[in-house]
């Protein structure tokens, strides 16, 4: 497997300094405070940029000289993100960016997140919290069992599928559920305009094994 032109396994230094992990549980050395941190791990990633971090922390609502044990888990995570986001590195991995943040941190992440990253830079978030971060995302890869199960852009989800609410079943549904809203539905996408993307529907439509895949390969020259 390559990445970034890269053999993972062989830990190149320069491999590493362009690939920032934040996990979902906290890695961050409780006895620094996150500036501390921030000066010991600056050194390993080039394009770091300390001003953005602090702009983040302040953000944020982090206290960057408070030792980083003493912060709450959605504090520390919201160090790890700063970090990541500040890293300059090609390629971001983010596993439940959005854990343990309330409402107003969500949003201020998600505007942070667009607003400091360049084109060259990717970011792949894996979440279970996909209402979080749905209108952040470009492409959205589902697993299932360890399978990759859909792997397509947005964009061409919302070109291909049609998503709706009806008070009664759907004829020509590729796939619905009952909800307290009434009965959820995609329908392949022909005259009607263009929806958005209801991801959780997609992703249970998917997983119980409905071939979204197929109905993306065809020829679509629908217009929004």
């Amino acid at each position: 497997m390559s990445v970034l032109g890269f053999s993972p396994e062989q830990r190149n230094q320069t491999f590493l300094s362009e690939v920032f992990f934040v996990p979902d549980e906290n890695f961050l050395p409780g006895h620094l405070s996150a500036e501390r941190y921030q000066q010991i791990l600056q050194p390993f990633y080039p394009r770091f940029d300390t001003e953005i971090f602090t702009r983040l922390l302040d953000r944020f609502e982090v206290d960057s000289q408070e030792k980083i044990k003493n912060l709450s888990f959605g504090q520390q995570k919201k160090v790890g993100l700063a970090m990541a986001l500040s890293s300059g590195c090609a390629l971001i991995l983010l596993d439940e960016p959005t854990n343990g943040l309330d409402i107003s941190s969500k949003s201020a992440f998600r505007k942070e997140l667009i607003s400091v990253l360049s084109e060259d830079q990717t970011v792949v978030i894996a979440t279970h919290l996909i209402r979080d971060l749905e209108n952040i995302l470009d492409r959205v890869m589902i697993l299932d069992q360890g399978q990759i199960k859909l792997d397509a852009d947005l964009s061409d989800l919302a070109d291909s599928l049609h998503f709706g609410v009806s008070q009664s079943e759907v004829s020509g549904a590729i796939y619905s559920q009952s909800s307290a809203l009434g009965v959820q539905f995609i329908q392949e996408r022909t005259t009607q305009a263009q929806t958005v993307v209801n991801l959780e529907l997609l992703f249970e439509g998917v997983t119980s094994g409905v071939p979204i895949a197929s109905f993306l390969s065809k020829t679509n020259s629908l217009t929004a």
